[in-house]
C-alpha cells in the first residue's frame, strides 16, 4: 500500500511541476547606447523575439546586440554548439580589426549594424513627412472652407444691396435693416479675410518645415545607398584579403568551423528594404527656357492648355494674368474672393483666388492648386509657377545646363 502512494506521489509531483522560467536578463545593444529589461523567446533567422516585464513582446535584429548577448541567443538557438562560444575572444578581436564579425557559421561586416540602424532613423523621419503632409491637407481643406464661405457673403453682399437699392426714400425703417445687415455681413468677410491670411502664413511655414524634412528624407536614403554600396565594395575587397584568409584558416583549425564571407541574410533583407526606401523617390530633371534673367518652363492646365510660366520660387502662388485666365477658361467669377498684392517694385495690384483643378510639369501633377489671377489692370503680367504648386516638391534650378529637377516623395 505504501509503495502504490509513493508511487502516486511521483506521478503528482511530475503532473504539476511548474515549466522552468526563461530569466530575465538586462540585454544591451551593441554601442550600450539602448538597454531593455526582457526574457529570450525565440530566434528567426535574424529576428529575436523578446518579452518585457510588461508582457510586451518586441523583435530585434542579432546584429544589434552587444557580444555578450549574441553569445547568449546563439546558445539558446542551439545550446551548447553556439558558433560564437566557438571562436575565443583573442580570434574575435582579429576579425573585428578587418571589420568582421562571426555570425551564425557566417562572417558579417559591422557597418552592416550600421545600415541596420539607418533603417529606424528612415521610419522616423518618413513619419514626421505623414503628419506636416497631413497638416497641409487640413489647412487646405480649411482653405477651400474658407474660399466657400467668402463666395456665399460676397453673393448675400450683392443681393442685400440691390434690395437696398429698391427700398424707397421713405421707408426708413426697412433701410435701417437692410444697412445693419449688409453691415454684419461686411464685418463677417472681414472676420474670415483675417483668419484666412493667418492660415495662410501658417500654411507657408509648415511648407518651408516639409521642405527641410523631404530634404532630410532624401539625404538619408542617399547615406543609406551610399553606406550599402561602401559594405558590398569592401566585401569584394575582403574576399581577396590574405589576413582574412588566415584568420579563417586558423578559425577551422581550433573550432572544425568552415566560415564563409558572403552577403548575409540580413544585408540581404536590408538592400530589399533600401530598394522599396529608393522607390519612393520619384524625380525628374526638366528643361527650361531662358527670358532674360528668369527660366521658364511648359505648364499644363486642367490637363487640357499646356502655357509657358516662370519659375518663382519667391511667388507664394501660381499665378496667372487676366488674359491667361480667359484664355484657358480660368477666369475667376464675381464672387471669387480678392486679396491684394505687392509686386517687386512695391506697387500694389488686386487679384482673386481660383483653384485649378489640376497643374501639371512634366511627369508630375498636383490636383486643386490655389492660384492668383490678376486683373485687368496688370494687362503685362507674367505667368508664375509658384509655391502652392513647387512646394510640393524639392526643387533645384540648374543654370548652367537650363534644367529644373523636381524631386518627389510619393504618398504613403
Amino acid at each position: 500500500m505504501q509503495r502504490i502512494l509513493f508511487s502516486v506521489l511521483i506521478v503528482f509531483c511530475i503532473c504539476f511541476q511548474t515549466p522552468a522560467q526563461e530569466e530575465i536578463r538586462t540585454w544591451s545593444s551593441k554601442n550600450g547606447s539602448y538597454t531593455v529589461e526582457a526574457t529570450f523567446v525565440s530566434i528567426k533567422g535574424d529576428q529575436v523575439k523578446l518579452k518585457k516585464s510588461d508582457g510586451e513582446t518586441i523583435e530585434v535584429s542579432l546584429s544589434v546586440f552587444s557580444d555578450a548577448d549574441r553569445i547568449y541567443i546563439e546558445s539558446k538557438s542551439d545550446p551548447g554548439k553556439s558558433v560564437t562560444k566557438k571562436i575565443d575572444k583573442e580570434l574575435r578581436n582579429k576579425f573585428a580589426k578587418l571589420g568582421v564579425r562571426v555570425s551564425n557559421n557566417e562572417l558579417a561586416l559591422n557597418e552592416e549594424t550600421k545600415l541596420s540602424r539607418g533603417f529606424s532613423d528612415a521610419r522616423r523621419v518618413r513619419k514626421n513627412l505623414n503628419d506636416l503632409q497631413n497638416k497641409i491637407k487640413r489647412a487646405m481643406a480649411l482653405e477651400l472652407e474658407y474660399r466657400n464661405q467668402l463666395r456665399q457673403l460676397t453673393i448675400l453682399d450683392g443681393q442685400l444691396n440691390a434690395e437696398l437699392a429698391k427700398i424707397g426714400p421713405k421707408d426708413v425703417l426697412k433701410n435701417n435693416q437692410i444697412v445693419g445687415a449688409i453691415e454684419a455681413n461686411r464685418a463677417k468677410m472681414l472676420l474670415i479675410y483675417d483668419e484666412f491670411e493667418v492660415l495662410q502664413e501658417n500654411l507657408e511655414s509648415v511648407r518651408k518645415e516639409l521642405s527641410k524634412e523631404r530634404d532630410t528624407y532624401l539625404q538619408h536614403t542617399l547615406n543609406l545607398r551610399n553606406i550599402a554600396d561602401e559594405i558590398s565594395k569592401y566585401r569584394l575587397e575582403l574576399a581577396n584579403d590574405d589576413k582574412l584568409k588566415a584568420l579563417i584558416d586558423e578559425a577551422k583549425k581550433k573550432t572544425g568551423l568552415d566560415l564563409r564571407l558572403a552577403e548575409t541574410k540580413s544585408f540581404s533583407r536590408s538592400m530589399k528594404r533600401l530598394k522599396d526606401l529608393e522607390d519612393t523617390v520619384l524625380s525628374e530633371s526638366i528643361p527650361l527656357q531662358r527670358r532674360g534673367n528668369t527660366y521658364s518652363v511648359a505648364v499644363n492646365l486642367n490637363g487640357k492648355h499646356t502655357t509657358e510660366m516662370i519659375v518663382d520660387s519667391g511667388a507664394s502662388a501660381v499665378t496667372l494674368p487676366w488674359r491667361t485666365a480667359s484664355q484657358f477658361g480660368l477666369q475667376p467669377r464675381p464672387d471669387d474672393p480678392k486679396i491684394e498684392l505687392t509686386l517687386a517694385d512695391g506697387r500694389k495690384i488686386q487679384g482673386q483666388l481660383i483653384s485649378a483643378k489640376s497643374i501639371r510639369v512634366g511627369k508630375f501633377t498636383v490636383e486643386d492648386v490655389t492660384c492668383v489671377v490678376l486683373g485687368t489692370d496688370a494687362p503685362n503680367a507674367e505667368a508664375l509657377l509658384g509655391m502652392t504648386f513647387l512646394g510640393n516638391f524639392k526643387v533645384e534650378l540648374n543654370a548652367a545646363e537650363s534644367s529644373l529637377s523636381m524631386v518627389k516623395i510619393a504618398d504613403q
